[in-house]
């Protein structure tokens, strides 16, 4: 692993800790937590587990073709992959999805590759479709205008894509033509993946909000916006150890907008942020040990 991105990470996190000290917001555990009844705990771990398997079964839909692909261990690359992203430092565990994949079922890192960029391009493009109507003080002729271009713009790069399909490649074809062919061919079930990542999102912004909701005593609207803004911060470029530090900025800046004090946001962004974190970690150890190693150290790759 190269030192440079663990450095800045730990940097980007190091300075949020260090701020909220200073400015006296490190006190996340006087938000009441006693607040929150334990339905709305069972609930969230619960909802985040169901988001998993939402997630698992667009993979699954996703690699129809290859043999072996039961939904349990579609779930349990979910869960890995998504520890992964939140152990390792600038998103760098984004790249476990593809050694996954070629290590529990022989799919080759080019098409694993292609298939990652095409669902984290499906979860941008429906992530920033719910932050057009969630935002606030937006007339609803610019929200509608802003959606359709969106939209217009996502089916006219799919169009693009498609059209290299059936290209023949040369033996010296560039990585990105390679990536390009690979990618025009995932996505087959087009409208399946795109209801199935809409329902993700839409039940995994719910569940924070209804954590987040009981932190702040909150309206539901509100708190959803401030899950939200939480998710855009993973556009970031750079980004602290598990996402802390930016995504609690992305939630407060929201929560901001609708009238939440930048530190009350920032305090309960930090505890729904951590739960969601031990959700992670935990599901990603069951996944990765149960019922036996995920991944083999006779496997070839």
């Amino acid at each position: 692993m190269r030192l440079r991105p663990v450095l800045i990470s730990a940097a980007v996190t190091l300075l949020f800790a260090l701020g909220t000290w200073v400015g006296g917001l490190w006190s996340v555990w006087q938000v009441p937590l006693n607040r929150v009844p334990s339905i709305t705990w069972i609930g969230v771990v619960g909802g985040m587990l169901l988001s998993y398997s939402l997630r698992a079964w667009r993979i699954r839909r996703e690699f129809a073709e290859v043999a072996g692909l039961s939904g349990w261990l579609s779930l349990r690359i979910v869960l890995t992959h998504t520890a992964l992203v939140n152990l390792l430092p600038m998103r760098s565990g984004e790249l476990g999805f593809p050694w996954l994949m070629r290590r529990a079922l022989q799919v080759s890192w080019l098409d694993a590759s292609a298939s990652l960029l095409w669902l984290r391009l499906q979860d941008a493009c429906v992530l920033t479709t719910l932050a057009l109507w969630v935002w606030p003080h937006w007339p609803i002729e610019e929200r509608l205008a802003l959606t359709l271009a969106l939209w217009i713009a996502v089916l006219c790069g799919i169009h693009l894509v498609r059209r290299h399909r059936t290209q023949p490649l040369g033996e010296r074809s560039s990585g990105l033509a390679l990536l390009t062919q690979a990618l025009s061919q995932r996505g087959q079930r087009l409208w399946q993946g795109w209801l199935i990542t809409t329902a993700n999102w839409a039940l995994k912004l719910t569940v924070q909000a209804w954590l987040l909701a009981e932190l702040l005593q909150v309206t539901l609207t509100t708190a959803w916006a401030g899950s939200v803004g939480a998710e855009l911060s993973a556009l970031l470029p750079l980004q602290g150890l598990g996402g802390v530090g930016s995504y609690e900025a992305g939630s407060a800046a929201a929560l901001r907008w609708h009238g939440v004090a930048w530190a009350d946001g920032l305090q309960a962004a930090l505890s729904m942020h951590l739960c969601l974190l031990a959700c992670s970690l935990g599901f990603g150890f069951l996944a990765w040990w149960l019922p036996r190693p995920l991944v083999s150290r006779h496997n070839p790759g």
